[in-house]
């Protein structure tokens, strides 16, 4: 059995689940929304029993052969000591922090068992690190854009006047949150004289780059050492120019399929082994002078964009990927059984 770890709105997951469907594959999509009871949990032997109980069902470890961690978390069902008990707050308030923590030690260990599975990607690769990818990158020899993490509007300064042009972006994913009928987002942006304040106050931590004048953009969904690419010609649109997710509604971007050189696909591969992540997109940039400067990669990024413009049908390679793993797995433990039954 296949298992899914998502939420209910992640539209790649529902692409997924209609290609097991058709394939008549059996798996179980596991929500962040769904909530969850253990059942058993033991070491020797090594057995785990999960009910979800929006689901009706039971999940043992034994049946799962393939994992795809695709966003979200496992949430379990833990009881709380409640406000209205009477016991003292502070008392309250530590003992439940108590109980949290026995849970996440146990969540842990749950994940550590369904990631010894033959999974694509794990809940640690949703805590990418940008400066950390950017140096592991730049060591497999991708080209990088130069970067500063300043706090003073002197050090910022001089990074501008170094580079002429200069953008700021954030460390983490960024905020992406509704408020009333507007969309609150944040964007790469490009940091002009008006941002830099003239006194020489400390500000927080900005993550800096030197602006790549670009021919277009790269967004490529990297799987087990296959890369597909999508070019996105950025560089038509005054919105899209120094960040593509900024979209222009009125006058989309071409977003046709591209060849990398095998070169810059190897660097990839060589990266993507190195940070030990088999599936995620990627983005990077052609730049005017012929370069391919590489910008960060997201295990849990969308990549719809490439998958269907591109006609890459990615959503048909994962569902085959995680039946094959499946099939291999538990092939080999009825292989073994049967060993162990002529014995």
């Amino acid at each position: 059995m296949i298992v899914l770890i998502s939420s209910e709105l992640d539209q790649a997951t529902n692409d997924i689940v209609d290609w097991l469907q058709m394939s008549k594959h059996p798996f179980v999509r596991l929500n962040e929304e769904d909530r969850l009871n253990i059942e058993r949990f033991s070491i020797r032997p090594y057995e785990l029993t999960i009910r979800a109980e929006n689901l009706g069902m039971e999940l043992n470890l034994t049946s799962i052969g393939a994992v795809w961690y695709r966003r979200g978390a496992l949430l379990f069902n833990i009881d709380l000591v409640p406000l209205e008990s009477g016991v003292d707050e502070v008392l309250r308030a530590r003992i439940n922090e108590y109980l949290i923590d026995e849970n996440r030690t146990l969540v842990d260990a749950i994940y550590d068992a369904f990631f010894a599975r033959r999974s694509l990607n794990s809940i640690d690769d949703a805590r990418v690190n940008k400066l950390i990818i950017l140096n592991r990158a730049h060591r497999c020899g991708l080209r990088i854009p130069d970067t500063l993490v300043a706090s003073s509007v002197q050090q910022i300064s001089a990074f501008r006047k170094k580079h002429g042009r200069i953008i700021c972006k954030p460390l983490h994913i960024g905020l992406r949150n509704p408020v009333g009928d507007w969309q609150f987002a944040s964007f790469t942006e490009e940091v002009t004289t008006e941002d830099l304040i003239s006194d020489e106050a400390a500000i927080r931590p900005s993550f800096l780059q030197e602006l790549i004048v670009k021919e277009l953009d790269l967004r490529i969904f990297y799987i087990r050492g296959c890369c597909y690419a999508s070019a996105i010609f950025s560089q038509s649109s005054q919105n899209t120019s120094i960040d593509f997710r900024d979209y222009d509604g009125e006058m989309p971007n071409r977003t046709p399929p591209f060849q990398l050189p095998s070169l810059v696909s190897q660097k990839i591969h060589t990266l993507m082994k190195d940070l030990d992540i088999e599936c995620g997109s990627i983005d990077m940039v052609l730049s005017t002078t012929g370069e391919y400067v590489f910008l960060e990669v997201n295990p849990v990024g969308q990549f719809g964009q490439v998958s269907y413009p591109c006609n890459y049908y990615l959503e048909r390679t994962i569902s085959n990927t995680l039946i094959h793993d499946d099939k291999e797995r538990l092939g080999v433990r009825t292989a073994k059984n049967k060993d162990m039954a002529s014995n």
